[in-house]
C-alpha cells in the first residue's frame, strides 16, 4: 500500500470556544451548527489525514471540491455523538454520501449508553482506532479488495462507501502516474490469472472505461 495511505488519526481536542459553540448549537440542525468548530476540526483533520478521505485515502483537492465531515455512526440514529470528534472524519462528498444511515456499530444498543471506543466495537474500519492497511489491499495501485483473514471490516467498508467506483480507480491511476494503455495490458494479463470474483468485476469494470480516462 503507499505510504500516502496510511495514517491512523489521534481525535481533535475542543477548545473552550468550540466547547461553548457544541453546547449552544447542541439543538440546531447539523447543516447550520457548528461553524466555528466544523471549520476548527476540518482544518485539524486535513492535517491528520494527509489531506486525504479517511475512506478512500484519495486526495481532498480543497481549490475544487468541499471536505466534509463524515459521521463513522450515524448522526440521526446516534444524535448524542454527532459533534463527538472520535465519530467524524475527513471524507470526500461521494464517500459522506455512500453510508447513509447504515449501522456501524458491533453491539448498537450497547452503543446508546456511551460511545464504543475500541476497534472491535465497529464492522467497519475505524480510523482512530484501527490500521487501515490491516484490512484493505491494492493491486497495480487501482485494484481495491479486503484483505483475506481478517474478518468483515474491510468488505464492510468497501460496500458502506461504495470504494471499487470506477472514478476511484481513475483518481488512484492519475496519482500514481499510471500510463492508461500499460494499466490496460497488465489488468488483461491479471484476468487470465486466479483472481477473486469481486477483483475480476473491477478489471472488467475498469478497462472498459479506460477510454474515458484522463490520466498519463
Amino acid at each position: 500500500m503507499r505510504s500516502e495511505y496510511i495514517f491512523k488519526i489521534k481525535p481533535y481536542s475542543p477548545s473552550e470556544e468550540d466547547k461553548a459553540e457544541i453546547a449552544r448549537d447542541s439543538d440546531t440542525e447539523w447543516d447550520s451548527a457548528y461553524k466555528s468548530y466544523k471549520k476548527n476540526l476540518k482544518n485539524y483533520l486535513h492535517k491528520h489525514q494527509n489531506g486525504r478521505c479517511a475512506l478512500c485515502r484519495c486526495k481532498i483537492h480543497r481549490g475544487t471540491q468541499y471536505i466534509t465531515l463524515e459521521h463513522i455512526a450515524s448522526k440521526n440514529k446516534y444524535k448524542q455523538y454527532r459533534a463527538l470528534p472520535e465519530n467524524l472524519v475527513n471524507a470526500c462528498t461521494i464517500c459522506n454520501s455512500s453510508k447513509k444511515d447504515k449501522e456501524t456499530f458491533s453491539n448498537p444498543s450497547k452503543a446508546k449508553t456511551s460511545f464504543p471506543n475500541k476497534s472491535e466495537d465497529f464492522i467497519i474500519i475505524n480510523p482512530y482506532y484501527d490500521n487501515y492497511e490491516d484490512y484493505i489491499e491494492f493491486f497495480d495501485d487501482v485494484l481495491i479488495q479486503a484483505k483475506p483473514g481478517t474478518g468483515d471490516k474491510g468488505k464492510n467498508t468497501i460496500e458502506f462507501y461504495n470504494l471499487t467506483r470506477l472514478n476511484l480507480a481513475e483518481e488512484r491511476a492519475s496519482e500514481c502516474m499510471l500510463n492508461t494503455k500499460n494499466l490496460r495490458h497488465q489488468l488483461m494479463e491479471k484476468l487470465r490469472t486466479d483472481l477473486s470474483t469481486d477483483i475480476k468485476k473491477q478489471i472488467e469494470d475498469i478497462i472498459n472505461d479506460l477510454p474515458n480516462w484522463v490520466c498519463s
